[in-house]
């Protein structure tokens, strides 16, 4: 028999009911009780905007009197885009170490606190990451968005060794970093004080406009990332698993450096 409290409506059968295929009831949607606030968000934020700028100085001048010593600070940054890789994962062991201390200060398991989740369909995910990835691909050609002919990003496929590294950077290592921000912290943050929809729609954007740079801040494909971000984040807040968004963010990039690949035959085929 069930109290007041606990409602038999509420009460979810044993078969095959939304939570054990770990869909989240609508009604329970939007409710995130993350262990940080905005402030908290904010903060990651600024550590990680201060590390980036304090690490491209250390990395420009110790490239610069260590390796290209008869190069500008400004001709390295131009000719050796990989250093900026090697800024960025600098950038993300500091923003990590925080991220652990934010959550760890509530007493809650880094993991725990942020609802990593690994899901036990793991392919599933994969397999909509790359749907996701051929997907797009088919609705820009049918659109014909104007992309940039040659955007910043392609500074990093100048060389075969370049391009591969960037593939080991953008499968193993930014998906991981962009959903423990994205949909670990900020998406539950902003869930709690602006509610479900507008909080999907507020880190899709963020999301999106983090990458605007990538791109010469041209808005066809900001706005497909923005579409991919909104998929990363229905998959958080439906399955409450931010492994889950991660999961399909990798297959997503794995597709699209695979369809690179297989273009530029092996990467030995790229553009000057």
């Amino acid at each position: 028999m069930s109290s007041p409290e606990h409602p038999a409506a509420e009460i979810t059968p044993p078969s095959a009911g939304p939570a054990q295929l770990g869909v989240v009831p609508v009604a329970r949607l939007g409710v995130e009780d993350p262990p940080w606030d905005l402030w908290g968000v904010m903060a990651l934020l600024a550590i990680a905007i201060v590390s980036f700028f304090f690490f491209s100085i250390v990395v420009l001048l110790a490239a610069k009197y260590v390796i290209y010593r008869s190069e500008s600070v400004v001709t390295i940054g131009q000719r050796h885009p990989l250093l900026g890789v090697l800024v960025e994962l600098l950038m993300y062991g500091v923003l990590l170490s925080f991220m652990a201390a934010l959550v760890r200060r509530s007493g809650r398991g880094f993991l725990q606190g942020l609802q990593w989740n690994w899901p036990s369909s793991w392919w599933g995910y994969l397999v909509l990451g790359f749907v996701l990835a051929i997907g797009l691909g088919i609705l820009e050609s049918k659109l014909h968005l104007p992309m940039p002919e040659h955007p910043p990003m392609e500074r990093f496929f100048r060389t075969s060794r370049d391009a591969w590294l960037l593939v080991g950077f953008g499968t193993l290592v930014a998906p991981f970093m962009e959903e423990l921000f994205f949909r670990g912290f900020l998406y539950p943050a902003l869930a709690r004080r602006v509610g479900i929809y507008a909080s999907i729609f507020l880190t899709s954007l963020s999301f999106g406009l983090i990458h605007a740079a990538q791109f010469a801040f041209a808005w066809a494909p900001v706005l497909v990332i923005v579409m991919v971000g909104v998929v990363l984040t229905l998959v958080r807040a439906l399955r409450r698993s931010v492994a889950g968004s991660m999961l399909v963010h990798f297959a997503y990039n794995l597709t699209l450096f695979t369809a690179m690949f297989v273009q530029t035959q092996g990467f030995r085929h790229l553009g000057s």
